[in-house]
């Protein structure tokens, strides 16, 4: 799947090398649109980055832009965190900018 990082350059997201890390509830506030988007976040196996997908084929922190990471989430049972955007953790960009999620407001 081709898809554009966050800094508008082309990368490749190979699923077999993420592992998802987020519950289906989940919504980050895009501050471009201003307003809350549903997404899906990523785990890279490799370097541990997170990514977050759209949809489609819009990507938010692929490489080669600089690793979001999540920071005090909660782990699963095999380690790998588990975020629901209204507990524990902290979603940061690149330049360790807190991006501010929550669970799916019905």
């Amino acid at each position: 799947i081709s898809a554009s990082g966050s800094a508008g350059d082309v990368s490749t997201f190979n699923v077999e090398l993420y592992r998802i890390c987020s519950a289906p509830s989940l919504q980050v506030h895009d501050h471009l649109k201003r307003s809350w988007r549903h997404c899906h976040l990523y785990q890279s196996l490799i370097d541990s980055r997170i990514v977050i997908w759209y949809g489609a084929d819009e990507y938010e922190g692929l490489p080669p832009s600089k690793p979001y990471k999540l920071l005090q989430a909660p782990t699963n049972s095999s380690g790998r965190p588990c975020f629901s955007g209204s507990s524990p953790g902290v979603l940061v960009d690149g330049d360790g900018e807190r991006i501010p999620t929550r669970a799916k407001v019905d």
